[in-house]
């Protein structure tokens, strides 16, 4: 069944430069912002740094109370199934996080800021060329 609700970010950064006579810059978040489809309804969170300098975790704490919206509704679309086995293991929600251009640096930064969350992350690929990551709150 394809994944019908799901959510997408984007962070924008801002130049800073480090050494002018080397034209030396770091690349410092300005902005993020997700938007959140659920059942065709699109809802949308926006930080930037007027929300303060940890508007990244202000916003990765929401992002986690939409991940349990989300996760609900891609449940109602799956079909009731009654399992009888004590030994099965609890279902851990997993809802798909899609960022734009965010190979390298949104991923470096998201998972910098998740680990002060202390969430459990688990990534396929390198830590510096993450395929796929799973986060675990």
């Amino acid at each position: 069944m394809p994944t019908l609700n799901y959510i997408t970010f984007d962070i924008e950064t801002l130049e800073n430069i480090i050494n002018v006579d080397s034209l030396i810059v770091q690349l410092e978040p300005l902005s993020v912002a997700s938007a959140a489809t659920i059942n065709g309804v699109i809802t949308t969170l926006y930080f930037d740094l007027q929300n303060g300098s940890d508007f990244i975790e202000l916003w990765i704490r929401k992002l986690f109370e939409v991940v349990i919206k989300v996760n609900e509704a891609n449940l109602s679309n799956i079909p009731d199934i009654t399992i009888d086995d004590k030994n099965c293991m609890p279902y851990k929600p997993q809802v798909s996080v899609i960022g734009f251009n965010s190979k390298k640096f949104d991923m470096n930064l998201l998972l910098k800021h998740l680990i002060k969350n202390k969430t459990k992350i688990q990534y396929m690929g390198s830590t510096t060329q993450a395929k796929q990551t799973i986060v675990s709150h």
